[in-house]
């Protein structure tokens, strides 16, 4: 940031990744959602790429922004 001639934030970055958002405590249902899933099995697939995502919190729910697209080495040609 200091590189572009930003400020930066005043707090600390704490990467991290988000697999659920409930508004408010869910108590019970949180508990009965997984317990239901806990058993869940896929099949294994192949991941060609991933993708960075970004969001903002609004007073609607989460607004996500695809922020970059990282293609991945397949298994034969990785070093």
């Amino acid at each position: 940031m200091r590189g572009a001639g930003l400020a930066p934030e005043g707090r600390k970055f704490k990467p991290h990744v988000t697999l659920a958002r409930f508004k408010g405590d869910p108590g019970r249902r949180l508990h009965d959602y997984l317990a239901h899933h806990a058993i869940f099995r896929a099949e294994a697939f192949e991941a060609r790429d991933f993708v960075l995502y970004s969001s903002f919190l609004s007073h609607g729910g989460a607004i996500y922004t695809a922020e970059a697209v990282y293609p991945l080495a397949p298994l034969d040609t990785a070093p």
